[in-house]
């Protein structure tokens, strides 16, 4: 009987990892991130900046198209524009990175926006979960919110 019940918990055991190896599988092939994080954003905003850095370590081109959560009404891809005196945004649709290409997402420059949080806005100490997205693949991430750079 314990022989039974021990292989029962091993089959299971060896369901469960295949099931999480099969839902990785779905993830954007290739892409490595690393120092992601979210600003603390000041009182009375609509928005967060996420920053972080995303390198393609795989043998394919990927592009990144969608950056958004589950906190969050929608999401975005922002490049800081400068013309001369005038900064604005500019939305980026599309994020491509050939085979051993790297993009950093940072203050000023490319970053995402997550907008209209849907139970408050998160305070440095929480944790928000992000998804990037790469065509038919995603990658989940849960990032740190921070006042600095960690």
């Amino acid at each position: 009987m314990r022989r039974s019940s021990r292989l029962h918990g091993l089959r299971r055991c060896a369901a469960l990892l295949a099931s999480s190896l099969a839902g990785s599988a779905a993830a954007c092939e290739g892409l490595a991130v690393t120092d992601a994080w979210i600003r603390e954003p000041p009182p009375g905003a609509s928005a967060v900046a996420v920053y972080m850095t995303l390198t393609n370590t795989g043998n394919d081109a990927l592009a990144i198209d969608t950056l958004t959560s589950p906190a969050f009404a929608h999401g975005m891809l922002h490049e800081t524009v400068r013309d001369g005196e005038r900064v604005r945004m500019q939305s980026v649709a599309r994020l491509p990175l050939a085979p051993g290409g790297r993009a950093t997402l940072a203050p000023g420059a490319l970053h995402g926006m997550l907008m209209k949080p849907r139970e408050g806005m998160p305070r440095a100490g929480e944790r928000i979960e992000i998804v990037i997205g790469c065509g038919e693949q995603s990658t989940h991430l849960t990032l740190p919110v921070a006042r600095d750079a960690p």
